[in-house]
């Protein structure tokens, strides 16, 4: 079921902060895996552009202005985009557009939890 627009908008406004704490673990999810060499996702709907990007042993996420390569991009509405991010829906899910299977399917190991 999509989320309604103020919900979407409110999960894609708390990404940069998000993804980082997800990556760092809790109690009950543990930490996020870490690549094994430098990564990068790029986050696209109508309303934002984010880039995670990991390097340094940690993650980064910040505005993106498309010009960086990237391990994978992830696109579509705003809902599903969101609902990937919190891993309520999958890879294979018609309303995302994934540029690398692969390392889309890594994306809820580096960052755990809901």
């Amino acid at each position: 079921m999509p989320l309604s627009p103020d919900i979407s908008a409110a999960l894609l406004g708390i990404v940069p902060g998000l993804l980082p704490m997800l990556a760092a673990g809790s109690p009950v999810h543990g930490p996020g895996a870490r690549p094994a060499e430098p990564a990068s996702f790029r986050l696209v709907t109508p309303s934002v552009r984010f880039l995670a990007s990991y390097a340094d042993s940690a993650w980064s996420v910040a505005a993106d202005d498309g010009d960086a390569t990237v391990t994978c991009e992830i696109s579509g509405e705003d809902s599903p985009v969101a609902l990937f991010t919190m891993g309520r829906i999958s890879v294979g899910h018609p309303s995302v557009t994934i540029s690398d299977l692969s390392a889309a399917r890594a994306f809820k190991q580096y960052f755990p939890g809901p």
